[in-house]
């Protein structure tokens, strides 16, 4: 099946090819949430993960969700090929794929965002950040995969986070710029920048070099890392 838009509409699910007139109807069952992956459609249906393909083959059970909520409204995601469910944009949910079942892992105050590097994917809301490693690390945190590491809380507002590399990152607080290292086993260590006022962000990987935008002005750092 080539899949060129996946769209949900009224709770059902349609395929839209660009080449044709009308969306191709692929369920009339409600659904929760949904993804696509490989061209396969992945959705939530109540307490079930299931596979879709259209109306003439039959859908696929795949996984149990012990935490649905009828009240509550819900993403599903792949980052980094793993699979999660957010809920309510807080909770977080991951496929545990030993047993084949959910876990609850963060159970965010405010609005849950993340931002994958390889490896390891960068949890955060209004306040906090949390790293979950995508592989076991005996160095610095000695800890499993798909464990959850609470690297910081802030009195002040999180609004951007950038991946440096694999052991930095650059973040705002209430727009403030400040650079930092996953490492945080005695305090997490910080570096103020000095820009105020920043609105976005952007890290090119090739040139090593972060690009603000500060008020109406766009800047250029120095190269940041080798």
């Amino acid at each position: 099946m080539d899949i060129i838009h996946g769209k949900k509409i009224y709770d059902s699910i349609y395929e839209i090819d660009v080449k044709k007139d009308s969306p191709k109807l692929i369920s009339r069952d409600k659904v929760d949430a949904f993804t696509i992956d490989n061209n396969s459609i992945i959705a939530l249906r109540g307490n079930e993960v299931i596979k879709l393909y259209d109306l003439v083959r039959a859908e696929e059970p795949l996984y149990s969700f012990e935490y649905y909520n009828k009240n509550s409204d819900y993403q599903i995601v792949f980052i980094e090929k793993e699979l999660f469910i957010i809920e309510d944009n807080k909770n977080l949910y991951f496929l545990n794929k030993e047993n084949n079942s959910f876990e609850n892992k963060i159970n965010a105050q405010s609005e849950l965002r993340y931002t994958p590097f390889f490896n390891k994917i960068l949890f955060y809301d209004d306040n906090n950040i949390w790293l979950m490693p995508l592989k076991r690390y005996e160095s610095p945190f000695f800890k499993d995969a798909y464990s959850i590491i609470n690297i910081a809380s802030f009195d002040e507002k999180i609004d951007i986070i950038r991946w440096l590399n694999g052991d930095y990152f650059v973040f705002t607080l209430d727009k403030k710029i400040y650079i930092s290292e996953i490492d945080n086993r005695d305090n997490l260590n910080m570096f103020d920048l000095g820009k105020n006022n920043v609105s976005n962000l952007f890290f090119n990987g090739n040139t090593k070099k972060l690009y603000i935008l500060n008020d109406d002005e766009l800047l250029e750092t120095e190269k940041l890392i080798p």
